[in-house]
């Protein structure tokens, strides 16, 4: 290698890149590292690297990638890719959107109560250490519609189920529906109805599978006369 080569790489390794005159030797050493008329070099990496300073990414007509305040890229995703690794979506709220246990991501649709009805929400959450139930009685000459049922607890480590049940006769019950969480919260769409006589009930379960945490039930729907 040259003098002058070896004077550019000096000037690169200090992070400042000062190109005078026309020397052909310096044009051919700038063409083979890669250096643009702004100073940056264009590197092909090969495994990881440890950079100590600022990295920025720019596309072809010099618009700078976005990063947000977590330090977390933000892109656009116009075709299909292959990605090696974790992808987080998040909202402008810093929500993260879910994905369910198959590899499915969640799509939470709002609940739209029908005309001539009154929406009927039940919702139960504290801390519990055991089973906890909570009974709605369906008024007599109405129906009840359960469009949705949720539950969530607030241990990753430990799981909770939460389960949706119907009085088929005075104190006995059948589960409907059953949510298993682990420090997450999950939803089931249902649209079952059930016909009230003022003894039906429909009962939120919280059982916390021995273990001390907050967790919470609730079902959505609306009622109409029968």
């Amino acid at each position: 290698m040259t003098t002058q080569e070896d004077a550019l790489l000096d000037k690169v390794a200090a992070r400042r890149v000062i190109i005078h005159g026309e020397d052909p030797a310096v044009k051919d050493a700038i063409y083979r590292f890669g250096i643009n008329p702004d100073g940056s070099v264009n590197a092909t990496i090969i495994g990881s690297v440890t950079i100590d300073g600022e990295v920025i990414l720019k596309d072809e007509s010099g618009n700078k990638a976005l990063i947000t305040p977590e330090g977390e890229l933000l892109t656009t995703i116009e075709d299909i890719v292959d990605i090696d690794g974790d992808v987080v979506i998040k909202g402008d709220s810093g929500n993260r959107a879910e994905v369910t246990g198959s590899g499915e991501l969640k799509v939470s649709t709002s609940v739209s109560i029908p005309p001539a009805s009154d929406e009927v929400k039940q919702f139960a959450k504290s801390d519990i250490s055991s089973v906890t139930t909570m009974d709605y009685t369906i008024p007599n000459g109405k129906t009840l519609t359960i469009q949705r049922f949720f539950g969530g607890s607030n241990f990753p480590d430990k799981t909770a189920i939460i389960t949706l049940q119907e009085s088929v006769t005075t104190g006995s019950f059948v589960d409907v529906a059953t949510i298993y969480v682990t420090g997450n919260s999950n939803q089931a769409d249902l649209d079952l109805s059930f016909v009230g006589d003022g003894v039906e009930e429909i009962r939120i379960v919280r059982d916390p599978q021995g273990n001390s945490l907050e967790v919470f039930g609730e079902f959505i729907g609306f009622e109409v006369d029968t």
